[in-house]
């Protein structure tokens, strides 16, 4: 057997100290169904490698795979037929990856004039755990790990595993930003959330105002030094980590781009499902786009994020003027500053209070008794009627 390439082996040690969750796939085996281009070189119960060859212009029929991840040994140029007939071309260098995080099925064709050869990694499915009983810690899979046993991951569950929580980690890029991003990557605050309001986020970000020993903003003034906050225990003194949950009316909805939370420009840029969405909160139905330095921001993270919680839905709670209710962990976002009256300072986003919900475990909206206790449906079953 021909030794595996150095990635491969590294990434066999991060799969075999795993568990993986995902659905299986009914389509034939590759190695069954085309035992001349795919060739087991090795099997455990949570992986098989298997090598891919295939001569200049040769094609494999319909097979499908499990999740998993291609290294090339040699260039190539592919065209790939899905099982709905769309099809897809790839081509590139050898020592590239290719991942899905989900099983796939298709047939592929070598359209250059030379071989490519390959080896692929498929991690084995075991059954999905039911997502009203998320997954402990150990059985996340690949890099997103929080530090709890059972994270307080949205629901419902994705539809599909998320290929974010497979490249990114709860450091994100890491760097000076990592010890924020894993703030931000909270998923672990538990508890009776509390109950908060504008004015108590506006009494927080006074308070961090007061000490100069909290450093925060995009550059260094002669009051303190910039952010990011790497010693975050005077935060969490504040409230940073606990359970909170806001009422409040979304004025607008953006999603986000890249950003070291989440891995910066190493995952997809022009994928949604790689970033957060940026959501601006306020106290009022009536309160003009021109506001905007009147509220305060909560993020929804792309990790473990439901179908449903898309931009198009959030604005459409924006356009019905309808009361939400955001809970999530309390956040102070120590990279950016507050708006200056209601004007915001350059590279820095529209807000009243660097203190926000991020990430966001439960979005809600009212239906009836919203000046009461209020009749609240997730955001996913109120779209189904909007």
């Amino acid at each position: 057997m021909k030794r595996l390439p150095s990635q491969v082996i590294a990434l066999l040690f991060s799969i075999t100290s795993l568990t993986f969750t995902a659905k299986s796939i009914q389509a034939q085996d590759a190695v069954t169904v085309d035992p001349r281009h795919f060739r087991v070189e090795f099997e455990n119960d949570r992986v098989r490698v298997l090598r891919v060859t295939y001569g200049p212009g040769e094609s494999s029929p319909m097979h499908g795979h499990p999740a998993g991840e291609l290294v090339l040994l040699t260039d190539y140029h592919f065209k790939f037929t899905l099982a709905d007939g769309q099809t897809q071309e790839r081509q590139g260098k050898a020592g590239d990856m290719i991942m899905w995080p989900s099983p796939v099925q298709y047939l592929s064709q070598n359209l250059s004039d030379k071989p490519i050869e390959a080896i692929l990694v498929e991690i084995k499915p075991i059954p999905v755990i039911a997502a009203e009983a998320p997954p402990p810690t150990s059985s996340l899979p690949f890099a997103f790990r929080p530090a709890c046993a059972t994270p307080s991951f949205p629901t419902p569950s994705p539809s599909s595993n998320l290929g974010i929580d497979f490249q990114c980690s709860v450091a994100g890029s890491g760097g000076a930003e990592a010890q924020q991003n894993a703030a931000k990557n909270n998923f672990c605050a538990s508890g009776d959330p509390e109950v908060i309001t504008f004015e108590d986020l506006k009494n927080l970000q006074a308070r961090v105002n007061a000490d100069s020993s909290i450093n925060f903003g995009n550059k260094n003034t002669p009051e303190r030094k910039k952010g990011p906050t790497i010693e975050r225990a005077p935060l969490k003194a504040l409230g940073e980590g606990k359970l909170v949950t806001l009422r409040a009316f979304v004025l607008i909805a953006r999603q986000e781009g890249a950003e070291s939370v989440n891995c910066g420009t190493t995952v997809p840029e022009n994928d949604d499902l790689f970033h957060d969405i940026h959501i601006s909160l306020v106290a009022s139905a009536e309160t003009p786009l021109t506001n905007e330095c009147s509220s305060v921001v909560a993020e929804m993270s792309p990790h473990y994020r439901p179908d449903a919680w898309t931009k198009e839905n959030l604005q459409k709670v924006a356009k019905a003027k309808a009361l939400a209710r955001v809970t999530g962990q309390l956040f102070f976002d120590s990279s950016h500053v507050v708006c200056a009256g209601n004007t915001a300072v350059p590279g820095n986003p529209k807000r009243m209070s660097l203190w926000e919900i991020h990430p966001i475990y439960k979005f809600e909206v009212c239906t009836a008794d919203c000046d009461g206790a209020g009749v609240w449906v997730p955001l996913d079953e109120w779209a189904k009627q909007h």
